[in-house]
């Protein structure tokens, strides 16, 4: 693990925030004079800090971090297969993690960049303790029923999001049982297909295709390879996703 401190002051295994207050700027500042100086370290910038990890190969891992800090937290992780003579991640995926469950994807190369900004009760903001970990021993299992994809949160009818707490999916199973939901102004309608007189097929034939395990995502489509919506079962085994918390990065419940 490799730490780099963009911006802040280590004192420790405690980072501090450094000030914006330059001493030329003091005689414009709350304090007037060096004698009227009350706060050691006013106005503080933004704690700015990277946490890196090398894996040792490409593979399906976990990334957490702890901390312990006072402020208003940001996280980003970054993953990619390769780095830069710098040691910077090329070309990475970026995604930002929140209290809501995030996927992330295979990777060699994983960097958490953390920022801790002044919130309204905190005077001083500061991290202590930033470290970070790769995992892939905790191996979830999950059953999705009678599951509507026209239901599903997607800006595509060919690319339906699953609702799972999997953050990259190793194995995925897809039953689609029954077609899915045809609307038009609000009226279910039937799917009419032209086909010649000797062509024999299935009426209620649905094809699932698997768009992509991180975050998991399918595609229905039908005999036409029209993209379509359906009643599916999925059995989803993988890592699970992942949460911001007050004490850091940790695995989704």
């Amino acid at each position: 693990m490799a730490l780099t401190i963009n911006n802040g002051v280590l004192n420790g295994n405690r980072i501090d925030a450094t000030s914006s207050l330059r001493w030329e700027e003091l005689g414009d500042s709350l304090f007037g004079t060096w004698a009227g100086w009350t706060d050691w370290n006013p106005q503080p910038n933004d704690i700015d800090i990277e946490v890196f990890v090398d894996a040792g190969s490409k593979d399906s891992w976990t990334p957490t971090t702890t901390f312990i800090s006072d402020g208003f937290v940001s996280v980003d992780l970054l993953y990619g297969d390769s780095v830069d003579s710098n040691g910077e991640i090329v070309s990475p995926t970026t995604v930002t993690i929140t209290e809501d469950a995030s996927t992330y994807g295979e990777a060699q190369y994983f960097q958490f960049n953390i920022t801790v900004t002044t919130d309204s009760n905190t005077e001083l903001p500061f991290i202590t303790n930033p470290s970070m970990s790769l995992s892939r021993s905790e191996i979830r299992e999950e059953y999705l029923k009678n599951i509507d994809t026209s239901t599903l949160s997607s800006d595509s009818l060919g690319a339906r999001e699953l609702p799972t707490n999997i953050g990259v999916a190793t194995t995925m199973t897809i039953t689609a049982h029954q077609e899915g939901v045809t609307y038009s102004n609000g009226e279910l309608q039937d799917r009419v297909y032209a086909v010649p007189d000797d062509y024999i097929f299935q009426e209620n034939a649905i094809v699932v295709n698997i768009v992509t395990k991180s975050p998991p995502t399918i595609r229905c489509f039908d005999l036409n390879g029209e993209s379509i919506d359906a009643l599916i079962d999925a059995r989803i085994i993988g890592l699970p996703a992942i949460i911001l918390t007050e004490n850091g990065v940790q695995t989704a419940a």
